[in-house]
């Protein structure tokens, strides 16, 4: 049976991933997750709260296997007791890492900086979360409106007179 500070490391990263590894002193790790975390569940609250030209649910399905995929190491981590202060082996994979930076963007970047990349992977993975981060915000204030505005347009010339 788990001892008591290794049932509450799980239970704290079973409800934020990272804060279990973050209370338990472990703060690069609690970070990685954290954020990454953080960042997948910003975007999941622009996607079901926010202005109906975002709302998606193919969006919200995508977001939740994703958080899935974040909060699953974090848990298994936190449950062999945070023995070592690197995050699982899952969690340092580059195919891991580089698709929670596409998929989250800048929130991924301290997960990046836990994995075993290189340094100069590393930079370019970070410049690209970056990027990713920042075209995606151009697209939800930009580009959304002007979508909606032309479906909206478009929608209007297939309705029947009246």
């Amino acid at each position: 049976m788990p001892d008591q500070s290794t049932l509450q490391t799980v239970l704290l990263s079973a409800l934020l991933p990272g804060l279990g590894q973050w209370v338990a002193g472990q703060r690069a790790k609690g970070a990685a997750f954290g954020c990454t975390a953080l960042g997948i569940l910003a975007w999941l609250a622009i996607v079901i709260f926010g202005p109906l030209s975002v709302r998606s649910g193919v969006s919200q399905l995508m977001l939740g296997i994703t958080y899935g995929l974040v909060w699953i190491p974090a848990v298994l981590d936190a449950a062999r007791g945070g023995s070592s202060a690197q995050p699982t082996s899952l969690s340092t994979h580059p195919w891991y890492v580089m698709f929670m930076v596409l998929m989250v963007g800048a929130m991924a970047i301290p997960l990046v900086w836990q994995s075993r990349l290189s340094r100069r992977a590393k930079i370019a993975w970070s410049v690209v979360g970056i990027v990713n981060t920042l075209l995606a915000l151009l697209m939800l204030v930009v580009v959304g409106p002007i979508a909606e505005q032309w479906l909206r347009e478009a929608s209007g010339a297939l309705e029947p007179p009246r």
